[in-house]
């Protein structure tokens, strides 16, 4: 299904919505991906926020991106 998905056309008024989504992911270095969820607190007021992460099952990897979040949260 992943060719499927690539090789789909979005119409016209489709494509704001997948730019609009890419726009809020925060990616990159865990320095770089940890500004994003401040900036979207300082933005919005937000007292909670629900993270999603889809990475790959590396050793270490997911829950080393959550602590650096929630750690760079916590300084803010």
């Amino acid at each position: 299904m992943p060719g499927e998905a690539a090789a789909h056309s979005f119409a016209a008024d489709e494509l704001p919505a997948p730019a609009d989504f890419r726009a809020q992911q925060a990616r990159g270095a865990p320095e770089t991906v940890a500004k994003h969820p401040a900036n979207l607190v300082d933005a919005t007021g937000a007292d909670e926020l629900m993270m999603v992460t889809h990475t790959r099952l590396r050793t270490g990897r997911p829950p080393e991106v959550l602590r650096t979040l929630v750690m760079a949260l916590s300084e803010t």
